[in-house]
């Protein structure tokens, strides 16, 4: 059963993930993250370990902003 997790842990894990990438962890917050992935992360959903693939992913292509993105 997954973990959830409050707030201020999720910004925690978000900071330290941009301080390692070397991305600005309000970019991270409001570039990568949708509101879903938001909730999935508070709920224990979204693993540390993924996320921190997604950044290094999302930052090796460009930084695209997925949350503002039309389809």
């Amino acid at each position: 059963m997954p973990m959830k997790l409050t707030r201020e842990t999720c910004q925690s894990i978000i900071f330290k993930l941009g301080i390692k990438s070397g991305i600005s962890p309000k970019v991270i917050a409001t570039k990568l993250l949708s509101v879903d992935d938001k909730h999935d992360m508070l709920a224990g959903r979204l693993s540390i370990e993924e996320l921190e693939a997604h950044v290094i992913a999302w930052k090796e292509n460009g930084l695209f902003d997925y949350v503002r993105l039309k389809l």
